[in-house]
């Protein structure tokens, strides 16, 4: 992690701070001796699962987060070397302890998203054995439930038996009993039935017979009234005969179907008080099944609003974990410390100011590096006629783009508009210009001579370079 010192903006992070993991593992124990309060409270946290965290936003003052910039420092801090603070450095707005401070500050927003993460972790595990124990309590309670149904089943059955053999024999006796008489009255009745069918026959044979001798004295031209009057009473004998014939049928008849309906009411009564002691079986394992299904229907409910919950709860969890990893390969870098405080970190700055009257223009240079594919942009500078520049200044290049881009931007907002600290700087440049300093001109025709040695500048550009240098006064 790096932190600069020149006022940047700060660095702000967003996160879903899981702020209810107390709460919620303590409303599970809480609820956990009561089965049924158990899985009302599993069913609401699962509905509220997804309001379970509160939005945060931390800020970090200084934290460097371009990989741009974490990179170069990576690689320069390898070949740095130490300096004395002693020599001139640029006005700071951040010490060593603002730097800590916010280093700490880091440090635990890290080991918070961590600590939720095994807060989180910690409120799955009090779930999974909460609903575990409560899934073995019910599976338990079943395999009570079919034990005690087994028992007061095998208990109760020998009786049930009993009954059901003692009324389907009673049933066989009393039914017999009704269908004996009923045949009996029907047995009297048809035997009346056939004497007066008997008694019939004789009457219908005689009135035959002597309708034949009627007809037959008919014929002779004798009458008899006394016949006459016999023929009309075989036939009122006849009808009433008949109607007899007819009443009795129609009473054995009636008493048939009178007895058929009895027996079948009866019939009907017995097998309603048989089904009623079967019922007393089918009873003891409805009522058991619906049991079974109370605690079967509640182990489905918990494993479901569980699944749910621990669902959510790891996805949560990986994403904190995942929050950190991002944030680590964001801000830090690769290089370990040999104290465990703040490591200050100092760039060498150029910083030029150039005056024309009351204007004053300033330009900050940040490490350079030298680059050699120019032979593009030297061949196209030919083809267009231009004056080429020196071979050392088409080569020169920011060692880092990003640095310089922030550390000039950054010190040109604080030297336009904080007047204070554009004194400081004024006064740490009269102090620490090179130029007057007496190693400048050896050092300049040093470095110059080690340019012209490796090719980047030949001796006629080092000779105006080093003219220019020492015509100009970089600070009045």
């Amino acid at each position: 992690m790096l932190i600069d010192s020149l006022n940047r903006p700060v660095q702000t992070f967003q996160f879903d701070e899981p702020n209810r993991t107390s709460i919620f593992i303590e409303e599970l124990r809480k609820n956990s001796l009561d089965p049924q309060r158990f899985e009302e409270t599993l069913e609401a946290q699962a509905k509220e699962v997804k309001e379970f965290s509160t939005e945060v936003n931390v800020g970090f003052p200084g934290l460097v987060t371009e990989a741009e910039l974490l990179t170069y420092f990576q690689e320069s801090l390898k070949t740095a070397s130490e300096e004395l603070l002693a020599e001139a450095t640029i006005p700071v707005d951040l010490d060593a302890k603002a730097a800590d401070n916010t280093a700490q500050a880091f440090a635990n927003c890290l080991r918070a998203f961590l600590a939720d993460a095994r807060g989180l972790q910690v409120a799955i595990d009090v779930l999974k054995g909460e609903a575990d124990f409560h899934k073995s309590s019910s599976n338990h309670e079943i395999e009570l439930l079919k034990e005690k149904c087994n028992s007061e089943t095998s208990a109760l059955k020998p009786s049930v038996d009993k009954n059901v053999k003692r009324l389907t024999q009673k049933a066989d006796r009393v039914l017999g009993t009704m269908q004996k008489r009923a045949d009996k009255k029907v047995g009297i009745l048809e035997r009346r039935r056939e004497g007066f069918l008997r008694r019939l026959q004789v009457a219908e044979l005689r009135k035959d017979a002597l309708k034949q001798r009627l007809e037959n004295a008919k014929k002779k031209r004798f009458r008899s009234s006394s016949g006459l009057f016999a023929l009309k009473k075989y036939e009122h004998d006849i009808d009433d005969l008949k109607k007899e014939v007819k009443v009795l049928s129609e009473e054995a008849e009636n008493l048939r179907k009178t007895n058929v309906i009895s027996i079948k009411q009866r019939r009907e009564e017995f097998d309603e008080a048989i089904a009623q002691e079967e019922a007393k079986l089918a009873q003891i394992q409805d009522v058991c099944q619906a049991k079974i299904e109370v605690q079967q229907k509640r182990i489905n409910s918990i494993d479901l609003h569980a699944a749910a919950i621990v669902s959510a709860l790891e996805n949560w969890a990986d994403d904190l974990k995942g929050r950190v990893s991002a944030l680590k390969t964001q801000v830090q870098i690769d290089y370990k410390l040999e104290s465990e405080g703040p490591l200050q970190v100092r760039v060498p700055v150029y910083v030029m100011k150039y005056t024309r009257g009351d204007e004053e223009r300033y330009v900050f240079v940040t490490p350079i590096a030298l680059s050699k594919d120019t032979g593009v942009l030297d061949g196209l500078k030919k083809m267009l006629s231009l004056n080429p520049e020196p071979k050392l200044v088409s080569l020169m290049r920011p060692a880092n783009r990003a640095l310089q881009e922030t550390l000039s931007e950054r010190l040109l907002e604080r030297v336009v508009g904080d007047s204070g600290f554009r004194v400081k700087l004024n006064a740490l440049g009269q102090d620490g210009n090179l130029t007057n300093q007496a190693s400048f001109a050896p050092t300049l025709n040093e470095g110059l001579d080690e340019l012209e040695k490796r090719g980047y500048i030949n001796a006629e550009e080092a000779s105006d370079l080093c003219k220019r240098v020492m015509g100009e006064i970089a600070w009045p």
